[in-house]
């Protein structure tokens, strides 16, 4: 009996769910906040926690030249970014994904005291990045009225 053929459009391609950050229960994304892929960020939640996620087909990063990961990396962290305007988060390595939302779970219930107390430790600071990012433009600031007023 002859196999049937499939056109390659009608299947649908594999995905998985990464992983951005952990938050509160409670926590929402922004309103239409996209991910890598273009795709929806949404939370999975298990008691307190939450984890934001979005479908994502599955890639081999480690195999991808540099230039095709970038674009990858600057999405995981906006979405990063964009859940910290008003949330305490715990960020997630880029590149951590799971099968479904069943695992996300299974992840957030295996790690729960030890996650629990990761946004605990976090609540209240700040990236690091953003404090560089401060430092930079103060010394900056400081450095043009100094040579301005002709100190220095």
């Amino acid at each position: 009996m002859p196999r049937e053929e499939r056109n390659p459009s009608e299947e649908k391609a594999v995905e998985i769910l990464h992983l951005y950050c952990i938050a509160r229960n409670g926590t929402a994304p922004a309103p239409g906040l996209i991910g890598l892929g273009d795709r929806q960020v949404s939370m999975v939640r298990h008691r307190d926690l939450a984890a934001v996620v979005s479908p994502s087909p599955i890639l081999a990063y480690r195999s991808m030249k540099k230039e095709e990961v970038i674009p990858h990396l600057f999405a995981h962290q906006a979405v990063i970014e964009r859940v910290m305007e008003g949330h305490t988060v715990v960020p997630v390595k880029f590149g951590t994904a799971a099968q479904d939302q069943e695992e996300v779970r299974h992840i957030l219930a295996k790690d729960y005291p030890r996650l629990k107390a990761a946004l605990e430790a976090m609540e209240g600071k700040i990236e690091l990045d953003e404090v560089s990012a401060l430092v930079r433009r103060v010394l900056a600031e400081n450095e043009t009225s100094s040579s301005r007023t002709g100190e220095g």
